[in-house]
Formats: C-alpha cells, sequence, structure tokens
C-alpha cells in the first residue's frame, strides 16, 4: 500500500512539473508574440511616417519629419504595444528640449500615464516603452530588441550631442547655453 501511494505521490508530481514546464513554455511563446507584433507595429508608424512625409501631406519640420503623429492615418486599429496592458496614451511627441535624444527619458511603461509609443521629430525616431521587468536587465534586453538599439542600462542616460544642421536649416543660437 505504502509503495503504492509513492508511486501515485511521484506520477502527480512528475504532472505538476509537465506542466509548469508548459505553462513557461507558453508564457515565453506569448512574450515573443507580442514582441514580434510590436517590433511590427513600430514599423508600421515609421512607413506611416515616411509616406505622410513624402507625401507632403503632413505638417513638416526643416528636417522633413512630420511634426506630430496623427491616428487618422492609419487604418483602425491604430498600431498598439502589445507588451503593455490596459488604458493609456498612445504616443508621446518629444519636446524641442529632447530634439538631441534618440530614446525617451523614460522608458518603462512605470504606470498608466506613460504613453506606449514616444516620437522625435527631430531625428524622426519612434521608440517602444517596455514594462517594468523583474530586473533592469530584462527590462533593458527587452526594450533593446523591441528598439533595435544597444543600451547598456534601461535607465542609461544620453549624452546631448552636437548636431549637424540640415541643409537650408537655420542656425540656432541659445542663450542658455
Amino acid at each position: 500500500m505504502a509503495r503504492w501511494l509513492a508511486n501515485i505521490a511521484t506520477l502527480i508530481l512528475i504532472a505538476a512539473l509537465v506542466g509548469v514546464l508548459v505553462m513557461v513554455a507558453r508564457r515565453r511563446q506569448e512574450e515573443q508574440r507580442n514582441i514580434d507584433d510590436t517590433v511590427a507595429a513600430i514599423h508600421r508608424i515609421e512607413q506611416t511616417i515616411k509616406v505622410h512625409a513624402a507625401a507632403g501631406v503632413a505638417t513638416l519640420n526643416a528636417r522633413g519629419w512630420p511634426v506630430t503623429i496623427e491616428p487618422a492615418w492609419f487604418e483602425q486599429p491604430v498600431p498598439r504595444n502589445f507588451l503593455l496592458a490596459g488604458e493609456r496614451p498612445w504616443i508621446e511627441i518629444a519636446t524641442a528640449a529632447e530634439a538631441d535624444l534618440r530614446h525617451p527619458r523614460v522608458r518603462l511603461a512605470v504606470d498608466a500615464s506613460v504613453a506606449e509609443f514616444w516620437y522625435n521629430p527631430a531625428q524622426g525616431v519612434v521608440r517602444a516603452r517596455v514594462p517594468v521587468e523583474v530586473s533592469d536587465a530584462d527590462a533593458t534586453a527587452m526594450y533593446n530588441t523591441v528598439n533595435a538599439s544597444s543600451l547598456g542600462s534601461i535607465f542609461e542616460i544620453e549624452a546631448a550631442s552636437v548636431r549637424r544642421r540640415a541643409p537650408g536649416e537655420p542656425a540656432v543660437v541659445s542663450a542658455g547655453g
């Protein structure tokens, strides 16, 4: 009888272990699908920006990029960031003070007020924010994968860069240094 109970307990333990492994594999597949879908959304936004810039149907800045992105440019539904759940703003437009940035200052969707995507019209760059992960290294890896970037840390601070003027762009002199 004791041997029979031990065999039953072993079978239950093996079944539970297999169940956990299947659940982990499914979760990884779902995460990869969400990453792939978010990468596709970034590409869709970038392509739409380029089309509107080339067609001249959007207000363009001195560098030839649309100053904003309109949801009406997309057939429904608009591209979504599948890594983030819940209601939140769709896209944040970088400010003039952020013109030299290639990445948003806030890269993690720390709360529902943080937009899914970030667009810098001075650079023509679109980035997807990522959810808070178990570790900063995991968040950095996900951010780099989704945005085809190579940040060393999710909290890396971009150094201000000196950018060349685009042909025909007027020189701007800042009094603030």
